[in-house]
């Protein structure tokens, strides 16, 4: 996995959960840093699949780790499209790739998912890692699109919404709740 001299991957992880915009550019303009977003989502879809397995089994893993792959993939898309065609930021032509590199790295929070296994402050840890990842997912919105907080907002809302649907749609199909916390 190459990355750029400038930052590591952890050093990337912790710039994107600290919503550091520098960490974002760096991360949208390194075409090496690809592989690493993958794999701060498959962390995360992990981290919420073992989590989830207190309750609901080991076919957590499996789900969590399948959803949090397509919902990155489809919310990315999501993103781009609305990003790209409907409200476009001062930099409207964005590669895809960008998008995805930042999104992925937006994740970050979720890593911390694995603290929902207990019980006791599972709700809690849901709601903070879901409002966290709002926060990067808007940081890194607005860093790739070089675009307004409102719009940036709108951007993802759009791809959030996107996310919310699959997530349904694969535990209502799975019959668990494991995915809600994807």
């Amino acid at each position: 996995m190459r990355m750029s001299l400038d930052r590591s991957f952890l050093d990337r992880v912790v710039g994107a959960a600290t919503l550091d915009r520098a960490a974002y550019d760096d991360i949208a303009r390194d075409t090496g840093a690809t592989p690493g977003a993958g794999l701060v989502v498959v962390m995360a879809a992990l981290a919420t699949g073992i989590a989830a397995a207190v309750d609901d089994g080991l076919t957590s893993i499996a789900v969590t780790l399948g959803a949090g792959v397509v919902s990155w993939l489809l919310s990315t898309l999501s993103a781009w499209y609305t990003g790209t065609e409907l409200i476009r930021g001062r930099r409207p032509s964005v590669a895809f790739s960008e998008v995805l590199r930042v999104f992925g790295f937006a994740q970050a929070p979720g890593i911390l998912a694995i603290a929902g296994g207990v019980p006791e402050v599972s709700g809690i840890v849901a709601a903070v890692i879901g409002i966290w990842t709002f926060l990067t997912s808007l940081t890194a919105t607005r860093q790739v699109f070089d675009t307004s907080i409102p719009r940036a907002i709108a951007i993802v809302l759009v791809a959030f919404l996107v996310s919310i649907v699959i997530i349904v749609i694969a535990s209502w199909i799975l019959g668990t709740s494991a995915v809600f916390l994807v």
